[in-house]
């Protein structure tokens, strides 16, 4: 139909350590510079004919994913897989898409994409479709756009006046903020701050059984975990098995005797006079007591301080 596009990027995304947000309300400041427009006129978003939702999605997207759509607008391909035009904190953190309309999609110039397809489509490549009715009554095409645009989280929003639409962003723009994620290759720009274990060393087990390693970023990269490494292949660290004592097995020690282990022991101590000497075999039926000697095993002391 005639006057019925896609999407168009009036305003893109701003550089490191800059801001967009004068660029952005110059278009919704009730202002307007008179024809002939420039590239730096002040120009006001106006609502013509047709209402496009899915072509302007699926523009939106093909902006996003792919490097060579510059005819949408500047700055394409922020998720694309060009090292050149990909976002370097693409993993980091989310994008978004919030479309408000006063109505349901009654022109889009790719008859093949309805609006729940392209939310959908949209949602797998990797950005969330919140999608905000405004006077609309509630309406079954704006509710499963977005559900097809959240993965079936996020239900649409409806809007009758201002203060609702105010509420309604608010809400969007609360659950759109970034979240800090841990990042194997330490490419999150708040990772530091988020989780400062990340690169310190640790241990899991006790004794024989303990393990040394090393925080890495958790599968969720919600948080971290002890791992074998630092690196992206690291593998969460797991207590050795425990093993069965016994005596004189401890490497680098020579094999003992019966009268090494069931020797008479110097001295025992109970409530009262010292006992005589006893071996452990003896002791077993006894009542508490403290063993303040110690058991010869080839050359090396080892303390018995059972307390039963």
């Amino acid at each position: 139909a005639h006057g019925c596009i896609g999407g168009q990027i009036l305003v893109g995304f701003p550089a490191a350590g800059q801001t967009n947000l004068v660029d952005i309300y110059h278009w919704i400041d009730g202002k307007e510079d008179l024809p002939p427009f420039t590239a730096s006129s002040n120009r006001e978003l106006r609502g013509i004919t047709m209402t496009p939702l899915a072509s302007a999605l699926d523009s939106v997207r093909a902006w996003l994913t792919d490097a060579s759509q510059t005819a949408i607008g500047a700055g394409a391909g922020l998720l694309s897989q060009s090292q050149a035009a990909r976002d370097p904190h693409a993993a980091c953190r989310p994008y978004n898409i919030i479309l408000i309309t006063d109505g349901e999609d009654t022109c889009s110039p790719n008859t093949t994409v309805d609006p729940v397809t392209a939310a959908a489509t949209a949602y797998t490549a990797g950005v969330n479709v919140y999608i905000v009715g405004f006077g609309t009554g509630y309406s079954t095409v704006l509710a499963n756009m977005a559900m097809a645009g959240s993965g079936q989280k996020q239900a649409a929003y409806f809007a009758s006046n201002r203060a609702d639409l105010t509420a309604n962003l608010g809400d969007i723009l609360m659950k759109a903020i970034p979240k800090p994620k841990c990042h194997c290759d330490a490419g999150c720009y708040d990772e530091a701050a988020a989780f400062p274990l990340k690169g310190q060393p640790c241990s899991v087990g006790i004794g024989r059984c303990k393990r040394q390693g090393i925080y890495a970023c958790n599968p969720a990269g919600d948080g971290v975990v002890c791992s074998d490494s630092a690196s992206c292949s690291s593998t969460p660290l797991a207590a050795g098995a425990p093993v069965a004592e016994q005596c004189g097995l401890l490497a680098g020690c020579l094999a003992p005797t019966a009268a090494d282990c069931d020797a008479p022991l110097a001295w025992v101590s109970r409530v009262g006079p010292p006992a005589p000497p006893e071996t452990l075999t003896e002791l077993a039926d006894d009542g508490p007591l403290m063993i303040v000697s110690s058991c010869s095993f080839s050359r090396m002391s080892v303390p018995l301080v059972p307390n039963r």
